[in-house]
C-alpha cells in the first residue's frame, strides 16, 4: 500500500512567504513578517486564525490587508517568493 501526505491547504505557500520575507531580513523574532500586512496575508494564506478575534473580524482584516497588499505592491513581490501551486491567495 502506498500513502501520499499532501500539507493542508496553503501551508506550503506560506512557508515560502515566510522564507522569503526572513531572507530579506523582514521576520520578527517570532520568525513571522514584521510588517503587520504581509503578516496577516501570512495567516490567511496558511489558513490560520487570531485567537480571540471573531471570526467576522478575521475575514474583514484579512480582506483589508489582501486590497492593501494588492494596492502597495506588496502583493506582487510577495507572489515572487512562492511557488505556482494552487493556494490561499484571492485576485477578487
Amino acid at each position: 500500500m502506498t500513502v501520499e501526505t499532501v500539507p493542508a491547504g496553503g501551508v506550503v505557500k506560506a512557508f515560502e512567504l515566510a522564507y522569503g520575507v526572513a531572507n530579506e531580513g523582514g521576520a520578527a523574532k517570532d520568525g513571522l513578517p514584521k510588517n503587520p500586512i504581509v503578516r496577516l496575508r501570512f495567516i490567511e494564506i496558511s489558513q490560520g486564525f487570531l485567537p480571540g478575534v471573531p471570526p467576522g473580524l478575521q475575514r474583514a482584516l484579512f480582506g483589508a490587508a489582501a486590497l492593501a497588499a494588492r494596492l502597495t505592491g506588496v502583493e506582487q513581490r510577495l507572489r515572487r517568493y512562492m511557488s505556482d501551486e494552487p493556494d490561499g491567495m484571492t485576485d477578487d
